[in-house]
């Protein structure tokens, strides 16, 4: 199985997402990239399970919209996991 996980892009005048360990969402001028702790652990456990995964992070890799669906056409998962709070 082919899955997808990661971050969508934030896009917005107020600044760049950040998600903290604790799970704070927050808007910040100068972002703060911390280690994705859960949706790695999730990656990492799939992985080894023999699922093809690809992990993408929007936010830290500077990926807009446009270029993120284009991933998603491209690499075509069969299951898409983002982590991301309701704006």
């Amino acid at each position: 199985m082919k899955i997808l996980i990661g971050y969508p892009p934030t896009e917005s005048k107020k600044g760049i997402a950040t998600l903290g360990q604790n799970r704070q969402f927050q808007w910040f001028t100068n972002p703060c990239l911390i280690y994705p702790i859960i949706p790695a652990t999730t990656a990492t456990l799939l992985n080894k399970k023999g699922h093809k995964v690809k992990w993408i992070d929007c936010i830290a890799e500077k990926i807009n919209w446009k270029d993120f669906i284009k991933i998603i056409e491209k690499e075509r998962p069969d299951y898409l996991f983002l982590k991301q709070k309701l704006l």
